[in-house]
């Protein structure tokens, strides 16, 4: 595989050497591969040591360019070959951002330093977390290192918080406590060496990253084994810990629709009031948490929260329907898509936003109507048309079952289905529309928030 260049800037503030942006870059491509949040910037600096010394000599206050590799970036550059193992060139790149950006190579000196500055951390991580969510990350691994001080959660919560809201897959070596996530360069090779082989591990948990000559160990992914309960459910989410918590909407839908043998009762009177042939008789086939439907423009998925076979009936005819459950408490639907596509989009966010506008039939929208749309409701949509394709199903519905007493995101709803000429209404299935050839409906079930 070739080799990346590390490619970073370094400003000044206040006597201090932050260093805000760091790549390392394969081949000519910015289009992120992934991300890793790390503790602080470690011993890089830029590759000409004139260029170096002018800038820390000077009243210059940034500087960019391409850097010399530290041993955590090479630990970094090994890790990239493993995940992709099979490229013999990679075009792309990882982004490595820091809980805080003061650049220190030993980490008990950053620690002390930490202390020293920690009233102005968050003010340095607001630019860097804003441009961080302007990139399409697939995923983010975590790898801040363990044994921190309790005041180090304020910023692992400022960069957790802001990432969660993601559509992107969280993972890491955890240790023993909360927010222990093991750091990719231990000291010693041994160390290296098992970190690379398990966070491997963890990386093809979440992607298809195994060799076709290696035996498959971890499935397939078109074999899903029964849920024992709702708890089984936080198993499949990137963190349960930080995910799975009893207010939050992965546990409140994995307990109200565990709770019987088939549809929730909310969901279920929904569907039977709404007047509609189809859903008269509805019975639920199969449920399947987390079920991830791919898109073009990159690696991530679109994740459901829940994908529901089921089946009615319609002219006297059985007919499958596939159902796009979006569970919510206290969230709403995410970016717009203004926001997500920022001021430069990538090459894969680009095709991946023309695909779901022309497979809605919404390429024609203009630049302001489309920057105000919530991105979860395009790609959510879409992956309901592509399911019920997938299962040759001639109806789709989008369902969002909100658990949320003041309707956070309904307004977002609204303004969605009446690009489709519909008007929403809270506890109502609303459609069909036909879009690519598939009946799709909407619906927004006011649920009972008792978990």
């Amino acid at each position: 595989m070739n080799e990346p260049r590390a490619i970073g800037t370094f400003l000044k503030d206040d006597g201090k050497i932050l260093r805000s942006k760091t790549r390392l870059q394969w081949g000519e491509s910015k289009q992120s591969i992934g991300s890793v949040i790390m503790l602080n910037p470690g011993s890089a600096t830029l590759k000409s040591n004139k260029e170096w010394v002018t800038f820390l000599n000077s009243s210059m206050k940034t500087v960019s360019g391409e850097l010399s590799l530290d041993p955590t970036m090479k630990q970094l550059s090994r890790m990239i070959r493993e995940f992709y193992s099979d490229n013999k060139r990679l075009e792309g790149s990882l982004y490595i951002y820091n809980l805080f950006p003061l650049r220190d190579p030993d980490m008990e000196s950053a620690k002390k330093e930490f202390t020293l500055v920690r009233d102005k951390v968050t003010h340095w991580n607001d630019p860097i977390i804003k441009e961080c969510l302007s990139i399409d990350h697939p995923w983010f691994l975590l790898a801040w290192g363990c044994g921190h001080p309790p005041a180090f959660e304020l910023p692992m919560n400022q960069w957790y918080n802001a990432i969660t809201n993601r559509n992107s897959i969280i993972f890491g070596r955890k240790g023993k406590k909360e927010w222990d996530y093991y750091h990719p360069s231990p000291p010693v090779q041994s160390g290296k060496d098992k970190y690379l082989m398990e966070i491997k591990e963890l990386y093809h948990h979440w992607f298809k990253g195994t060799k076709d000559d290696e035996p498959n160990n971890k499935g397939t992914g078109l074999i899903f084994i029964p849920s024992n309960g709702p708890e089984d459910w936080g198993d499949l989410l990137a963190n349960k810990v930080k995910q799975f918590k009893t207010g939050y909407s992965a546990k409140t839908l994995a307990y109200s629709w565990e709770k019987q043998n088939g549809f929730p009762r909310d969901v279920e009177s929904v569907f039977h009031a709404s007047g509609i042939e189809l859903f008269k008789t509805i019975e639920m086939l199969l449920g399947i948490p987390e079920y991830r439907v791919p898109l073009p423009g990159g690696s991530r998925a679109s994740q459901n929260d829940i994908f529901v076979l089921a089946k009615g009936k319609s002219h006297q005819q059985e007919q499958l329907v596939a159902i796009a459950v979006e569970g919510k408490v206290s969230e709403d639907f995410g970016q717009t898509t203004g926001a997500k596509l920022g001021q430069e989009p990538s090459s894969g966010l680009r095709k991946r936003v023309n695909f779901l506008l022309e497979t809605l039939g919404l390429d024609k929208l203009s630049s302001e109507e489309l920057s105000v749309i919530r991105y979860q409701l395009l790609h959510r949509t879409v992956s309901s048309i592509l399911l019920a394709k997938k299962f040759t199903a001639p109806n789709a519905v989008v369902l969002v079952h909100s658990f949320s007493e003041k309707d956070n995101g309904y307004k977002d709803y609204e303004m969605f289905l009446a690009l489709f000429n519909l008007k929403a209404f809270k506890n109502r299935i609303i459609g069909p529309v036909n879009i690519n050839e598939i009946n799709v409906y909407f619906g927004w079930v006011c649920g009972k928030n008792y978990f």
